[in-house]
């Protein structure tokens, strides 16, 4: 469902951060992206948090998509939690496959740790991302 025809994934990666220390609790390839060298993941996160609070101060605005010349990301943010997907897929006719995607995955996540997410220590220390990962997977079909 949200594959192209050529089984090429519209999604590369996945974060989702907590918003305000900026922890990452999930991070998901679902397609390889080539980078060069390889990033911790404390640089991506604090990137994207620095970033959305720069534009929130500044503007008083949020991040909705940051588009580069071959990489979009698309970020949504909640009361706890930044959610961020990356794409290769730079066609228009792709963004609302693209956002039904991002909303599926937001819905799952708290449906899977709505009990948890009260409680940030715990939720970045413990939980078993398992079951959200097949979720992802099942999605992905």
């Amino acid at each position: 469902m949200f594959q192209k025809q050529s089984k090429e994934y519209l999604i590369n990666h996945l974060w989702i951060l907590e918003r305000f220390t900026g922890n990452c609790l999930f991070e998901h390839d679902l397609k390889p992206i080539e980078v060069k060298g390889q990033f911790p993941i404390d640089l991506i996160s604090n990137f994207f948090i620095s970033f959305s609070r720069f534009i929130n101060e500044i503007y008083s605005d949020k991040i909705k998509k940051i588009k580069f010349q071959k990489q979009k990301f698309y970020f949504r943010v909640t009361e706890e939690h930044m959610f961020i997907v990356s794409s290769d897929t730079l066609k228009k006719s792709y963004e609302s496959k693209i956002e039904h995607f991002f909303l599926k995955i937001i819905e799952k996540f708290y449906q899977i740790y709505s009990c948890e997410k009260k409680d940030e220590e715990t939720m970045s220390n413990n939980l078993d991302f398992n079951e959200f990962i097949a979720a992802i997977e099942e999605l992905e079909r």
